[in-house]
Order: C-alpha cells, then structure tokens, then sequence
C-alpha cells in the first residue's frame, strides 16, 4: 500500500520553508482560511504529476515575498507498498524562464533528471498513467461528488477513463485507420501487379526487336569502309580547300616581295647618300666630344682654384690676427714684468708677510696686558688699604695704584692703535703686491694660449698656400692642354654657352645615329626582301604538289557521301538498340519485384482480414462492453464494502448505463443524486476508498458546501472509517472544521 511519508516545500504559495511528516491512518490538514491548507494538497499533486494546479501560472504559485533568484521546490517522499522510499524533487524557477527542474531518486536506480521521464517513472510505480494518478488519489474542494450529479454521457466518460476504456476506442480507431491505409496499400499493389504483368509483355516484345535491329546492324556495318580509308578521302577533300588557300598565301607572298623589293632600293638610295656625309660628321663629332671633355674637366680645376683663393684669403685674415693677439699678449706681459722686477716683489712679499705676523703677535700680547691691566685697575679700585710703593718705599693707597695702571692702560691703546695703523699699511702693500703677482700670472696664460692659436693659424695657413699653389699649378696645365688640343675655340664655347654647345653635339650624334640607322634599315630590307623572295618559291611549290592530289577530290566526295548515310543508318540503328536494351534492363529489373507485389498483395489482404476481426472485438458492443461490466461489478463490490466500512444505511449498484442507483433497506433504489448532500459526500468517499484501493486517498475540503446534518452525517462516518483505515492504509482530509479534526488520527496544524 503506497503512503506519503514526507513533504518538503521552500517559497510555494504562503510557504516560505516547511516541512511536513505523514503518518498512516486517517490525518487530517488542519488550519484556517488562507493558511495553505490546498496548497499543501497541491504540492502533493505537483510532486506526483509534475502539473500545476488548475494550470495556473507558476509566477502565482511561488512565494511572493521571496528573494530574486532564491529556490522554489517541492520535495515529496513517499513508500511503496514494499517499503521502497522514494524521493521526487521538483523545483520551479523563480527568474520566470519557464524552467522546472527534476530530481527522482530510487533506490538502486540512477536519478532521474529530466520532467518527462519523472513523471513516466512515477506513473510506472503507481501502476497507473500519469493523469490517472490525480484522477485516483486526489478530490478537490467543492468536487467530491461531482461524479455523483453529473450528465450520463459525462460519467461513461469518467468510467471510461476509469476502467481503460479509452485505450480500447483508440486501439478500435487506430486499427479502423490501419484498414483504410491497408486497402489502400492493396489497391496501390493490384495496380503494380497489373503495371508488371504490362511491362512482362513489353519486355518480350523488345527482346523480339533487339534481335531484328542486331541482324540489320550487322548488313549496314559490312558497308562501311575502314577508319584509315575515310582518314584519306577526307585529307584529298582537305586538299581542294587547302590549294585555295595557299593560292591566296602565294598571292600575298608575290605583293609582298615586291613591296619589299621597292623598299630595299629606297633604303640603298638613303644609305649611299648617308655614306657621303659620314666622315665629315664623325670629325666633328670627334672634336666635340673632346672639347666636352676638356670643359668638363677644367671646370672642376677652375672651382677648385677660386674656392682655394677664397680659402686663403680668409685663413691670411686669421693668421694675421693671431699673429698680432700674440703679440699684443706679449707687450703686455713684458709691462708687468717690468712693474714686478721694479718693486722686487716676491722678496718684498715675504718680508711683508713676516711684519704682518710680528705686528699681529705684539697687538695680541699688548690686548692681554691691558686685558690684565683692566683687572688690576677693578680690583685696585675698590681697595682702601695701602701698601709700601716699590719705588720710595712710602706706603700708598690702593687707588693711588689703580690710577697708575689706569695710566699704563691708556699707554697701551695708543701702542696698539699705532700697530694696528701699521699692520693696516702692511696689508694694502701685500694685497697690491699679490694683485700685481697674479695678472702677471693671468697674462702669462694669455700668451700661451694665444702662442697655441697662432702656431695653429700658421700651419693652416702655410697649407692653405700650398694648396693655393698646386690648384694654380693644375689649372695652368690643364690651360696648356686645351690650347694643344686644337679645339680651344669649342672649349671656350662649352664654358661660356654650354646649352648652345650642347645643343649643337646632341645634334651631330642625331646625325651620327641617323646615319647607322640608314645601314640598319637597309640590312632589314634586305632581310625582308629575301624571306619574302623564299616564302614565294616556297608556297609555288606547294601549289604545285596540291594541284596534283586535287584532281581526286570529286570521286573522294561521292564516297565519302555514301560511307556518311551509311554510318548514320548505322548510328540510328545502335541508338536504337541502346535505348532497348536500357528499357530491357529497367523491364527486368521492374518484372523481378512482380513476384514479391504478388506476395505482398496477397499477405495484405490476409492482414486486412485480420484486423477486420481484431477491430471487431474492440467495438464498443464488443471487449469494452464486457469489459465496463465487469469493472463496474467490482466497483460495485468495492464501492459497498467501503460504504460497509464508513456504516452508511443504504448499498448503491451501477447499471450498464453506467447510473448510480441507491437502495436503503426495505425501500426502491432511487438515483444517487437523490440522496442527501451529507449522504452524497459518504458515497463519494465510498468511491475515492475504492478507486484507490492501493494508494492513499486526499480530501480537501469534504465538509465544504454541507448544512449542519450532512456535516454530522460526513464526521460519524469519517470516524468510523479512522477506526478502519488506522494502521492499513493513508487517508488526508483537508479541514477547518472542529467537528472532523476530533476523529482524526494525526493533525498536521497550518495555524501554528
């Protein structure tokens, strides 16, 4: 017996994250209007089937306070009736992609991930199809007992579905297509057969004729001549067409020689007058060639020169000025020296230094006496007592002998301001001395340095007139050679009106060039005039040959004429039997499928029969009828032991119309749909105990839409069922009724 053992919900309807536990026996889902009580029911369905409830958007069915992107799942697990756990998780996805994902794990098994297969596997388990397992488990709020009031061709459908019913009409129209296909296969077969049996005679009829056209074949080919000798009759036709066109080439060739002849003598005629000038044009040419030569030699000389003189004349600038820096330098060093020899004053300086050294010792020495004095003359000042004088022995006071010092005090300022006047002078004389020491030794750095300039200044400049000279000395030479020459006038000429003079050479090497183009000329009228002459006598002996093959060329057109109808006879008759012996080819291919169409026309015939007598037995007067009768005399017995099991008053039966009938004890059957509502809602639980005899059984919401008595009817039986289900099988009620949650045996509280 297969029963809910646990369901898991994260972010589905009001469910932010719960868990609930199932137990066996009658449980109730206990809590008040809103607090998820169908969408408990729901999530079981959605766990089972894969489908949403009532097909509603999935956007509606998830948390709605939940976080973008978090999981929404329902995770159900559940026993079979061997004690197999099974867990099916499926997951919707929040970002709103249209995407479930699906995880089912059984044990012993790999998981399953995909929706279709899921769902397939789960059916499997449940021995049932997939829309059957909500049919059979699952009673929704205000739909207990539908089943109860509705239409009779409603409820044939409902059975129907119920007992598999179905699956006989679709077998019953599926084989009802699969004559019609048949019959029309045996129709397209017996026209096959018919195609063949025509195509068999045809194929007889060509054999007949492949033979005939064979034996013409054979008389048409013992006419015709061999390859080789159609090769010669075609080149003696050749040659008719080839004579008129060597003629045609001779012709030419004669034009040709003689304009060739014409030019020929028009180039002698040129090349004797050109011959004459020839000499006189290569002197001149000669000469002008040399004195472009020699321009083109002086004037490299000539500018060397001028920029020599140029070079020069600034060096000389420079050597001079140097010349007369170094000597100034001199003259100013040679007065120092003079100064610096007249005041000794290297000897002086010493001297000088060494006075300046005492002077500062004595000035020193008298600072410390009168720094001494100075104490004396303090401590003296302040005395009253008195003392012996060293001079007269006399005794004297203190302050007789402070004013005695005071004395030598002032003795020893003038001493030290005289010192200092001395020592003052002493210090002018060293610093004019060392004044006059160091611009002798700057003077003398200024001599040297310009010694070095002009040392310099003398050598570029003694180069510079060597150079002077020798460019002096090519450019006179290069004079001499041009007025040896002989062509000092043309020389002149090019360096003083070069584009004159080089105009007038480009114009004899024109002349020069015209000249040997003359002679070129000639030897190529010659050249010509000798292949045209050839070519003459070359196509005239080839007319000669051709005027000889020619005079066969009629007689070859007649047989060639005849061999060209006797080939295409030929070439007719084989096409002919090319397309015979193809469609031979294609006829027996086709008369070898006749005795496999033959075969197949008679085993679908046979086929037709049979399913002609399976269809039969699907007809609905047929299995299905049998079928229905026997399902609902179970139901029947199924449906009276559970109303047994609830205490109901009355036993119902169906009849072959498939409507439900009631009968109280010692009263008619009446319809069902008479019955009182609360009695209604037994029997329709009468039913969904029987339906699902093997799996648990869901209400939501029986008591819905009951008055007072028929709810009381639907708790006393409620109970007694508790006592009948308890420990055997799975029944859920859905409830916020006080009444139905005191006979329950396990609450799961949505309130909490």
């Amino acid at each position: 017996m297969m029963y809910f053992k646990k369901l898991e919900v994260e972010n589905i309807g009001p469910h932010r994250s719960r868990s609930w536990d199932f137990s066996r026996g009658l449980v109730g889902i206990y809590g008040p209007n809103g607090s998820g009580k169908s969408t408990l029911v729901e999530s079981l369905a959605f766990a089972l089937t894969g489908k949403f409830p009532g097909n509603s958007p999935r956007a509606t069915w998830i948390y709605d306070q939940a976080d973008p992107g978090a999981a929404a799942f329902v995770k159900l697990i559940f026993a079979l009736s061997d004690g197999t756990e099974v867990m099916i998780r499926r997951e919707l996805d929040n970002s709103n992609t249209q995407r479930n994902r699906v995880r089912l794990e059984i044990p012993g098994e790999p998981a399953i991930t995909t929706t279709d297969k899921a769902s397939e596997r789960i059916a499997a388990l449940l021995g049932c199809t997939n829309d059957d397992i909500d049919l059979m488990i699952f009673r929704r709020q205000g739909q207990l007992d539908d089943f109860i009031v509705m239409r009779d061709s409603d409820r044939k459908k409902y059975f129907a579905r119920l007992f598999g019913l179905a699956r006989c009409e679709r077998i019953y129209n599926t084989l009802r297509e699969e004559i019609t296909a048949d019959k029309i296969t045996a129709a397209t077969l017996a026209k096959d057969h018919e195609r063949l049996r025509e195509e068999a005679a045809i194929f007889e009829h060509n054999r007949e004729r492949i033979t005939e056209l064979q034996k013409i074949l054979k008389d048409y080919e013992k006419s015709l001549i061999s390859e080789e000798q159609i090769k010669q009759l075609r080149e003696i036709l050749a040659t008719e067409q080839q004579l008129k066109e060597v003629l045609r080439e001779f012709e030419t060739a004669q034009q040709q020689k003689e304009l060739h002849q014409k030019n020929l003598e028009k180039a002698k005629t040129a090349f004797l007058e050109a011959r004459i000038e020839k000499s006189s044009l290569e002197v001149q040419k000669t000469q002008y060639d040399l004195a472009a030569e020699l321009a083109a030699n002086f004037i490299p000389v000539y500018k060397a020169k001028f920029a020599a003189a140029q070079a020069f004349k600034s060096i000389a600038k420079e050597y001079e000025k140097s010349k007369n820096d170094l000597a100034a330098a001199k003259s100013a060093l040679t007065e120092i020296d003079i100064r610096v020899e007249k005041t000794a004053s290297f000897g002086k300086l010493q001297r000088l230094k060494n006075q300046e050294k005492k002077l500062i010792a004595e000035s020193m020495q008298i600072s410390a006496m009168k720094q001494f004095y100075a104490q004396v003359f303090n401590s003296l000042s302040t005395s009253e007592e008195k003392i012996p004088c060293p001079v007269c022995g006399t005794k004297v006071k203190m302050e007789t002998l402070a004013d005695h010092k005071l004395k030598e005090i002032e003795k020893a300022e003038k001493q030290q301001q005289n010192l200092g006047k001395k020592l003052e002078k002493t210090q002018r004389e060293i610093a004019a001395i060392t004044e006059l020491l160091q611009e002798q030794q700057k003077q003398q750095e200024i001599v040297a340095v310009a010694e070095e300039i002009y040392t310099k200044s003398h050598k570029t400049y003694t180069e510079a007139l060597k150079e002077q000279q020798e460019t002096s000395i090519r450019l006179e030479e290069m004079r001499k050679t041009i007025s040896e020459s002989g062509v000092e006038e043309l020389v002149q000429e090019a360096l003083s009106q070069p584009e004159h003079f080089e105009k007038k050479r480009k114009d004899l090497q024109s002349r020069c060039y015209s000249y040997s183009q003359v002679e070129l000329e000639m030897k190529h009228a010659e050249e010509n005039y000798t292949a045209a002459k050839s070519t003459e006598e070359r196509l005239k002996e080839r007319v000669k040959e051709l005027q000889q093959i020619a005079c066969k060329s009629e007689e070859a057109k007649n047989l060639l004429q005849v061999q060209e109808e006797n080939y295409k006879k030929v070439m007719t008759v084989r096409a002919q039997l090319e397309v015979l012996q193809v469609q031979l080819e294609k006829q027996k291919i086709a008369i070898s499928h006749l005795p496999a169409v033959v075969a197949k026309e008679n085993a679908i015939l046979r086929l037709i029969e049979i399913v002609e007598r399976t269809r039969e037995v699907f007809h609905h007067d047929g299995l299905p009828k049998q079928a229905a009768h026997y399902g609902l005399l179970k139901l029947t017995e199924q449906v009276n032991y559970a109303l047994s099991l609830l205490g109901s008053p009355f036993v119902t039966s169906i009849d072959e119309n498939t409507c439900i009938w009631a009968q109280k004890p010692g009263r008619k059957q009446q319809p069902a749909a008479r019955l009182s509502m609360g009695q209604r809602a037994v029997l329709a639980i009468a039913f969904a105990l029987a339906l699902s005899n093997k799996m648990p059984v869901v209400m939501d919401e029986p008591t819905a839409h009951l008055d007072t008595d028929s709810q009381k009817v639907l708790t006393s039986a409620l109970s007694v069922l508790a006592s009948q289900v308890r420990g055997q099988r799975q029944v859920i009620v859905v409830t916020h009724s006080e009444a139905v949650r005191a006979s329950l045996d396990a609450v799961l509280d949505l309130s909490c």
